[in-house]
């Protein structure tokens, strides 16, 4: 019964990370060049004024690779 459950759960949601609609962001503000790890990156501002965007730096050993986070407001 418990795995029927997280099975229903886990389907639940994939159809709701895969089917809802994409967000639109304008994040065209930037770059700005941060060590983090010892790798640089390049960090974008969002024009929604709540998110920004890492992306590995060319030559970058974790390339390639981006990282979309949400601030709190």
């Amino acid at each position: 019964m418990r795995a029927k459950i997280i099975l229903s759960l886990a389907f639940y949601l994939f159809s709701v990370l895969t089917f809802a609609e994409p967000q639109k962001l304008n994040c065209e503000v930037g770059p700005v060049t941060k060590k983090i790890g010892g790798s640089d990156w390049l960090v974008y501002s969002c024009g929604d004024s709540k998110n920004i965007i890492f992306v590995t730096a060319p030559g970058s050993p974790a390339m390639p690779f981006f990282l979309c986070t949400q601030m709190g407001s």
